[in-house]
């Protein structure tokens, strides 16, 4: 009895584990926030998610705001043709993610529109006081990975060439993080994440040392300037024209789109 409990155990944990797994959601509602393209989950807008939605909505835009005033403007203009789904829950996906291919998606039983599509698959967990003070650039990062492969493409040779030095280093093999711990820099796992964390870094703050422009200047200066190079300048002192979400044409704008 002894060997034929533990299965039984195991196979009803394992349905029950499976029961309270979050469905898909099967509706969407397309928004237009500061220039970019927000697909919604339904549930986010209306009943018990309602309020949820509104406060992840108002904490997206305020992310985004953030990104157009601080990035070049050919680089804003690529960064907004990205883009962003936001859910109440989806599946077993917890952490905001960018998508890059089609294969996974499918093997896991997930929409294939979500290809080429930064997501943030937990409302909830996307208002965690935590990652919020942990991450605040946590958009930009999943938008770079966007970038990286759209515009730039995955094989980018110095991105590759960089984060191999970056990893052979072995400087960054432990490493403060802004919680107060000591860890192995997040860059260190492949380029892609490197070049991520190096955008946040540049633009804003990251959760591994180097945390800002500053350190990442001095620490690395090879890395900060193929930052500059591949996202431009940062602004410098003085006034610059405030970056503005495009407007659509009077006529032109179509209705909120459900699916």
């Amino acid at each position: 009895m002894k060997f034929l409990l533990i299965p039984l155990l195991a196979l009803l944990c394992g349905r029950a584990f499976a029961a309270e797994k979050p469905g898909l959601p099967t509706a969407h509602t397309t928004r237009n926030i500061e220039g970019w393209n927000i697909r919604v989950d339904d549930r986010l807008l209306t009943g018990d998610g309602a309020e949820i939605g509104a406060r992840a909505l108002k904490l997206l835009g305020a992310r985004l705001v953030a990104i157009a005033v601080i990035m070049p403007d050919s680089a804003l203009t690529k960064l907004r043709a990205i883009t962003i789904q936001l859910d109440l829950d989806y599946g077993g996906l917890r952490p905001a993610q960018y998508h890059p291919g089609a294969d996974w998606l499918k093997a896991h039983g997930y929409a294939a529109n979500l290809v080429k599509c930064v997501h943030i698959p937990q409302a909830e967990d996307f208002l965690s006081p935590f990652e919020n003070h942990r991450m605040p650039w946590v958009v930009l990062h999943e938008l770079a990975h966007g970038y990286h492969d759209q515009v730039l493409g995955f094989d980018h040779a110095k991105v590759k060439a960089a984060w191999q030095k970056f990893r052979d280093s072995g400087k960054y093999a432990t490493v403060l993080t802004s919680p107060g711990g000591n860890r192995e820099h997040y860059g260190v796992n492949n380029p892609q994440e490197f070049f991520a964390e190096m955008t946040e870094c540049y633009f804003g703050s990251n959760d591994f040392y180097p945390f800002v422009t500053g350190e990442l200047k001095q620490a690395e200066p090879e890395i900060f300037k193929l930052m500059a190079e591949i996202w431009g300048p940062l602004p410098q002192g003085g006034r610059r024209k405030a970056a503005v979400a495009p407007k659509t044409p009077p006529g032109d704008a179509p209705p909120a789109a459900s699916k």
